[in-house]
């Protein structure tokens, strides 16, 4: 082989081996995500209090593939599988075209349950297909001409047991660095997931003051997610309202979830709620017993007072509605 060819060689070698490393460490991050049961949006009070009609297409299909453990299991499995294929160059195309299958799927989903970002699925599309594409032939004789097939070599005629030597070190260093950045993000992931506000809930509303307030000020119900995020008031005509629960961090930088309860109970018996146009309200609650809440303050500078009563900590699925949805005093 001359020069040139050689060159050309090494440099198509290098092309597939970063493509098969930045798809397979995508889906190993993906994978480990579905496989401990991360991914989607897992419904809470919020979601169970909130009318289907008002979930945009990408919510419903988050809280859809947040529904099943199961299902998350199997397609992370799936995934990790396809990148633990891509590993070997013996199996390269069998996971690049189960890769394919994985981001065609994703991207389907994020195209057509809007709004959601696909882009990052589309650019990981690219070298899963180039992957693929390189034995073309042996697929088009394989699946479709029935006919014999011989291996394609694995092996670049500039290698030397050097070269492979140097590259099973680089093979090692990438799978270490893999597991050890996936495990610590879904170890962090993990806890975050299980942190869990005493706030958190669905609650009825069994008072509401001003009690001559107009059907849409009056609260009917109210929801607070398991992280005390979010605050989702339902009022009396049906409308609702979605606050964001804003914690006091001194870093200024965005919390994680953990860092995001242990900033709002430190807090104590003070909220700050932003509404979706901007403004910002402080309301003050306390427990007159256990499963019992009571808010009050100004609210868009009105000053309101709600004694909530605790129907489900976490989910409501199925609510009765004469219960959840009595009249308040």
């Amino acid at each position: 082989m001359n020069a040139r060819g050689t060159i050309r060689s090494i440099l198509g070698d290098l092309l597939r081996i970063g493509a098969r490393y930045l798809v397979a460490g995508a889906l190993f991050q993906s994978g480990m995500r579905m496989v401990l049961n991360l991914a989607g949006i897992h419904p809470g009070a919020v979601e169970w209090l909130t009318p289907l009609g008002e979930f945009s297409g990408a919510q419903f299909a988050g809280i859809w593939l947040g529904v099943s453990p199961v299902f998350q299991t199997l397609g992370g499995l799936v995934e990790v599988a396809a990148g633990l294929l891509l590993l070997s160059r013996r199996t390269t195309t069998l996971g690049a075209m189960i890769a394919a299958g994985c981001f065609i799927n994703s991207l389907m989903l994020r195209l057509c349950f809007r709004p959601s970002p696909w882009l990052g699925d589309a650019v990981l599309l690219l070298p899963s297909i180039y992957l693929v594409a390189l034995d073309w032939r042996v697929l088009v004789d394989l699946l479709l001409l029935d006919r014999p097939t011989k291996p394609v070599p694995i092996a670049g005629a500039w290698e030397t047991r050097r070269t492979r030597k140097l590259g099973l070190a680089l093979k090692t260093c990438l799978l270490i660095y893999f597991i050890y950045a996936s495990g610590f993000t879904m170890i962090r992931a993990k806890r975050d997931a299980d942190a869990r506000s005493e706030l958190s809930g669905a609650y009825s509303v069994t008072s509401f003051s001003p009690p001559n307030a107009d059907a849409q000020l009056r609260w009917r119900a109210v929801a607070i997610d398991r992280y005390a995020e979010r605050l989702t008031v339902r009022a009396m005509d049906g409308s609702g309202t979605t606050f964001e629960i804003q914690p006091v961090l001194g870093s200024g930088a965005a919390p994680d979830r953990r860092e995001h309860v242990a900033a709002v109970a430190r807090q104590g018996d003070h909220l700050t709620l932003i509404a979706p146009d901007g403004s910002i309200s402080a309301l003050n609650y306390s427990r007159s017993s256990s499963g019992n809440l009571v808010l009050h303050g100004d609210l868009d500078r009105v000053a309101i007072t709600a004694h909530l009563r605790l129907i489900f900590p976490d989910s409501l699925p199925l609510l009765n509605n004469k219960i959840f949805f009595a009249e308040p005093h």
